[in-house]
């Protein structure tokens, strides 16, 4: 029943999504305006076929998923890398040397696949080999459609059709299958600059349950790790939505039966994660809350912004007090967390080694902990954290 009504409100998306239809001069019905790239794209990526329904259920009750969350399953550490705006063989020394058994890496499909069906896969098809070289598993999020996808022509954005997307998620599956073990469908889908205009839940459970499928088909073992959500309490539609009620939303819809973890974002901290009662264990409490703790959690970015110059671009004025060695304390404390509580969290990834830039505003460039200068104490922090904790 979940699934057919959400087929059915997805069948209703196009006229949320794509410009409005044009009435036609003789007023007898209206020809639908498509974005540009559409037709090409429907050439390129005939719409998938989920599988088939189960028989319809004798009771009303859509029953529960089955628990996949184990506590027998130790939490694993990695470290997101810019492998493909810097050369990723140094990053990865790094990421080895420091004894991360993960490495994660963005896949940005915007910049990868600019004419429907015509993918550069040159620079994940190296970091993927340069990671499994040095024994590291590796997980890729998958984010921002082209241009010919979208319904406008922002820079960041959701396909104007999720299937697509998830055509892309399997084709990446396919050709990495035995050298990626996790997909992340997407990033933070309650942010406007990420998503485009009018974030949805119902939308975003579309483009999970197709992704997922789709993944699972190409690759079952590979994990998929629904988008981590941006931690905010902002509540306004056009530009943000509060995680909590995002999730919430996404739950109702079935979206718990469609990730095997649930991505988790936290990057607003100025308070190590040991604090009892504190911002981290406030967060797990209400996702756990939220899911019914149906699923593990993945942290797909964990760090804390530190002030550059003395500055911090509009909107990190929360992170203005922390420093560059409580940052180093507060991120090894993690590792201390979930020793203490086990099947909690099945992946940590530390956000982030290499996103350094001279550029004053970039708010990635806050979390980095690496820059041209060389690693800074958090990395030695992190290192003698794995060492401690049966890293590699």
């Amino acid at each position: 029943m979940r699934r057919l009504l959400l087929i059915a409100l997805l069948l209703l998306l196009p006229s949320c999504r794509s410009p409005s239809p044009s009435s036609s001069s003789g007023g007898g019905g209206g020809e639908v305006i498509r974005p540009p790239g559409v037709e090409e794209a429907l050439t390129a990526y005939p719409l998938p076929t989920l599988p088939p329904l189960p028989p319809m259920p004798t009771m009303a009750v859509v029953p529960r998923p089955t628990p996949i969350s184990a506590p027998s399953i130790p939490t694993e550490f990695g470290i997101q890398i810019h492998g493909c705006g810097y050369d990723p063989v140094e990053a990865l020394d790094l990421v080895a040397e420091a004894g991360f058994t993960w490495v994660k890496q963005q896949v940005r499909w915007r910049d990868m696949e600019p004419q429907p069906g015509v993918v550069d896969w040159s620079c994940i098809d190296r970091v993927v080999e340069e990671a499994n070289l040095r024994g590291l598993k590796v997980l890729l999020s998958v984010t921002t459609s082209p241009e010919w996808a979208r319904p406008d022509v922002k820079e960041h954005g959701s396909p104007w059709n999720p299937t697509w997307l998830a055509q892309f998620c399997a084709t990446l599956a396919d050709r990495y299958r035995g050298r990626v073990q996790a997909v992340e469908v997407f990033n933070e889908p309650n942010l406007e600059r990420e998503w485009g205009p009018y974030m949805s839940p119902v939308e975003y459970g579309a483009m999970l349950e197709w992704s997922y499928y789709a993944v699972k088909q190409a690759a079952p073992e590979v994990m998929v790790i629904s988008a981590a959500l941006a931690p905010t309490e902002w509540n306004a539609w056009d530009v943000a939505v509060p995680d909590r009620d995002f999730l919430s939303a996404l739950v109702s819809v079935g979206g718990v039966e469609w990730m095997d973890c649930v991505g988790v974002h936290f990057n607003h901290g100025t308070e190590s994660p040991l604090i009892p009662g504190g911002q981290w264990e406030q967060m797990v409490r209400d996702y756990r809350e939220i899911t019914g703790g149906l699923r593990p959690l993945c942290l797909t970015e964990f760090g804390y912004a530190v002030p550059r110059g003395g500055g911090l671009p509009e909107g990190f004025g929360w992170a203005v007090e922390n420093t560059v060695d409580e940052r180093a304390r507060w991120l090894a404390d993690m590792w201390a967390w979930t020793a203490a509580h086990p099947g909690v969290v099945r992946l940590v990834i530390v956000w982030n080694l290499n996103y350094w830039s001279e550029d004053p505003g970039d708010v990635n460039a806050l979390y980095a902990i690496w820059s041209p200068g060389g690693v800074g104490p958090a990395y030695d922090a992190l290192r003698a954290a794995n060492m401690e904790h049966g890293g590699r």
